[in-house]
């Protein structure tokens, strides 16, 4: 085998090399040799076009690729990871498996569970493989794209390899996700709504794909596409507990309805999975709405984990210091509120001075929070800059979706409590005359 020339420019130069053979897509049902033997039987008159006959292979490749429609990512992918690369020991021609282990480095990358730069070089190199035993392969353009993407945030580099990889691969239903996840960054929200929508119509019964077209319709504040986004889930996963978590979100951006979330603990969807993701951040906002201080600070005792995901962003949390803090100042325990405050605020300048993380959206959230413990604290001014840090790190014109968010979590939780209110209302008022989670009515 010759020396790979660097994994980056390989990959490219690689990719830009199209076949002109087409890639049919196997109906595969149930698992081991019956799958292997179905996935080869489908296959058998076309060309290779990456697959194997080697059915130990073929075995981990179907199961990992059960993982991608697991709706907790975090939890699927150590595991996907681990069953791809099995593949590729027990075939190290399968080529198929080699992308689909790029795109699960490329992904374990984007969710944080390893932001490093030797995983983008895992991802390379394993797309690299793929392209050097399959040249012209159309599923390394589909997953160079999610790399471009998600790796090195080139949604122009990301577009144009999802262009070439459609040439042979029309109908697959990862290509139109994929393309609907770079146009909502993009801000172009009607083409994400559409191909999101033929995502699903493309595989149906993939709960990934709904889950996302559901925050495509809440940012567009369709809230009644959305509601029956996740209707449609439930009537296929009744037991997904992040589902009604999801409708708990949506009364409360919508309309500042709380009830959905008030009831959630009385109607746990399964004892299975009584908590969806953002299950104790979703239940503290409502009982804060409600101006129920004291059951705030019930659902808080009642989370063992010190940081809390809120559900805005990707991978952002928020320290279950700072909620209690805010709790005891909107209960009008002023003095409590602003002692915890500044030890949230110590907490995290002594965190920021081994560096800020490399995922823009954990550092934009990680200044939020110390520009609002900063604020509460008596540091305005500093607050101020930690809060104007934040919105660099996550604008909306490189991420339309995430710095929205930040944009609205800027105005709610730092310049208003600093009272700055001619910057909160411009801020505002561009929030809502663009796209974002929350309506007004939600807000009031």
């Amino acid at each position: 085998r010759p020396a790979p020339a660097p994994a980056r420019q390989s990959a490219a130069a690689a990719a830009r090399w199209r076949g002109n053979s087409r890639f049919a897509v196997a109906a595969l049902v149930g698992g081991g040799l019956l799958a292997a033997g179905a996935f080869w039987w489908t296959h058998r008159s076309t060309p290779d076009l990456g697959l194997t006959a080697n059915a130990q292979a073929l075995d981990y490749y179907l199961n990992a690729n059960e993982y991608e429609k697991r709706p907790n990512r975090l939890e699927a992918l150590q595991s996907q990871e681990a069953l791809y690369r099995r593949a590729v020991e027990a075939d190290p021609k399968f080529a198929l498996a080699w992308a689909r282990l790029g795109r699960t480095d490329t992904s374990l990358y984007w969710y944080g569970v390893d932001r490093t730069p030797q995983r983008l070089t895992l991802a390379e190199q394993a797309f690299d493989e793929a392209l050097r035993l399959k040249p012209g392969l159309p599923e390394v353009h589909l997953y160079l794209a999610d790399y471009e993407f998600k790796g090195r945030g080139d949604t122009a580099a990301a577009l144009e390899e999802l262009r070439q990889a459609e040439h042979s691969l029309p109908r697959s239903p990862e290509l139109h996700f994929l393309r609907a996840s770079v146009y909502r960054r993009t801000g172009q929200w009607t083409l994400a709504a559409r191909d999101g929508q033929s995502a699903i119509m493309l595989d149906p019964r993939n709960i990934v794909y709904r889950r996302q077209q559901y925050i495509t319709y809440e940012f567009m504040r369709d809230y009644a596409r959305g509601a029956q986004v996740l209707d449609d889930i439930l009537s296929l996963w009744p037991d997904d507990g992040t589902t009604y978590v999801d409708k708990a979100v949506l009364a409360l951006c919508a309309n500042g309805d709380t009830g959905p979330a008030d009831q959630y603990e009385h109607v746990a969807p399964t004892a299975q999975y009584p908590r969806g993701l953002a299950y104790t951040y979703t239940r503290w906002l409502a009982a804060i709405f409600d101006h129920d201080y004291a059951r705030a600070l019930a659902v808080l005792d009642e989370e063992h984990n010190d940081s809390i995901f809120n559900g805005d962003l990707r991978t952002s949390t928020i320290p279950k210091a700072a909620l209690y803090a805010r709790t005891h100042v909107l209960a009008g325990r002023t003095d409590l509120g602003r002692i915890e405050f500044a030890a949230v605020a110590h907490s995290i300048e002594q965190n920021l001075t081994a560096g800020v993380s490399a995922d823009p959206i954990v550092g934009s959230a990680i200044y939020i929070t110390l520009a609002e413990a900063q604020v509460e604290s008596g540091e305005r001014e500093a607050g101020l800059s930690s809060m104007r840090r934040a919105r660099a790190l996550l604008p909306k014109t490189a991420d339309a979706l995430s710095g929205s968010a930040t944009q609205l979590a800027a105005v709610l939780r730092v310049l208003v409590p600093a009272r700055d209110e001619d910057e909160a209302f411009r801020e505002l008022d561009d929030y809502l005359r663009g796209h974002g989670h929350w309506d007004i009515e939600g807000l009031a």
